[in-house]
């Protein structure tokens, strides 16, 4: 797993994404339904026989469920829920998921703690016909640090689909044994270990089709000695990026469905579509487009729009959500964009 920014899909419709001196308003991203034979169950629960903590040591935060748009969350606290325990449903939208959020953990002066949640998503195919592209993201931020003469920290998270393993985080800070990243040992000892990522799983369910997606987080804290201390924080994500058929065109305006949700458009309105608006003031060409969290973006250029190659004017723009704006010099020339997801 590449624990930095990630690309995983890149579109490029250069005759969509060609625009001159066009006013545009731009619309926000869309949800979209989840496909009416198309199930997704979500289940997220405490893990409360695992929990352990004792005096000096303390561990909360929050589970929750996405559906519709809507959060229901619980809160954990020291080996006690507050709320329903476990949390499930069935997804209806893209965007809906389950989530693990903000939490703390800390361990001092031979004190430790440990908590667990397990998630799963249950997705199936009831049609006798259609397939069905489902695109999960995993989005992830885990971050561990030790202090003193004796003391560790392990948070991990880990996604199975079927029993084989897609997707991890796993890192350790430990002063007497040392730190690890991902199971690569870092040289170094009690030193703050970082571990942040966003990552797509592409799924195909066929007629009848069904898929389990496991997901399992654990963090232990240990303070070993009075001078010692340990820290823990977590946050992370699995949520239905896309849901439908990745090469439809639903509203006939030249982009797949799944183009759009990675443009962050409507798949439903032919008016929607990404494209980059072009002005000059003064001696400036300026660029702006609608941008979005988790993304990156390119410009290439050409002088001919119908030959010749398309250079890169500037590669991995970092998103400035809602608009990215982008000065070029003032020269006759044509421009496209490409959009990469996701990026952390």
């Amino acid at each position: 797993m590449n624990s930095t920014a990630t690309i995983i899909e890149k579109r490029s419709q250069p005759a969509k994404l060609i625009a001159l001196g066009v006013l545009l308003a731009w619309l926000p991203a869309h949800a979209a339904p989840i496909p009416a034979d198309l199930t997704i169950t979500a289940n997220i629960s405490y893990d409360t026989g695992f929990a352990t903590n004792n005096s000096g040591a303390s561990l909360s935060g929050t589970m929750s469920t996405i559906i519709g748009g809507a959060e229901t969350a619980s809160g954990f606290t020291n080996g006690a829920v507050t709320g329903s325990n476990p949390l499930a449903g069935n997804l209806t939208d893209t965007g809906d998921g389950i989530a693990i959020r903000d939490v703390m953990a800390s361990a001092i002066n031979n004190a430790s703690t440990k908590a667990g949640v397990d998630v799963r998503l249950s997705l199936g195919n009831t049609s006798v016909t259609a397939t069905y592209d489902v695109v999960l993201l995993f989005d992830s931020n885990n971050h561990v640090d030790v202090s003193g003469t004796d003391a560790y920290v392990h948070s991990e998270f880990t996604v199975d689909e079927n029993g084989s393993e897609k997707f991890f985080t796993d890192i350790e800070s430990d002063v007497v044994n040392g730190d690890q990243l991902n199971g690569i040992s870092q040289g170094t000892f009690g030193a703050p270990t970082t571990d942040s990522a966003a990552e797509i799983l592409n799924i195909t369910l066929g007629p009848g089709a069904t898929v389990i997606i496991d997901g399992d987080w654990t963090m232990k804290l240990e303070s070993l000695a009075a001078n010692s201390g340990a820290n823990g924080d977590f946050s992370g994500t699995m949520t239905v990026f896309f849901a439908g058929t990745k090469e439809a065109d639903t509203d006939s305006d030249g982009f797949t469905d799944y183009e759009e949700a990675i443009a962050g458009t409507s798949s439903s309105n032919s008016n929607d579509f990404f494209r980059v608006n072009i002005d000059q003031q003064g001696s400036d060409v300026i660029l702006t487009w609608p941008s979005l969290s988790n993304r990156a973006y390119s410009v290439f250029s050409r002088p001919n729009l119908l030959t010749g190659a398309w250079n890169p004017t500037e590669t991995g723009l970092p998103a400035t959500p809602p608009m990215n704006t982008y000065i070029v010099d003032p020269l006759s020339q044509f421009f496209y964009l490409t959009v990469e997801f996701p990026v952390h």
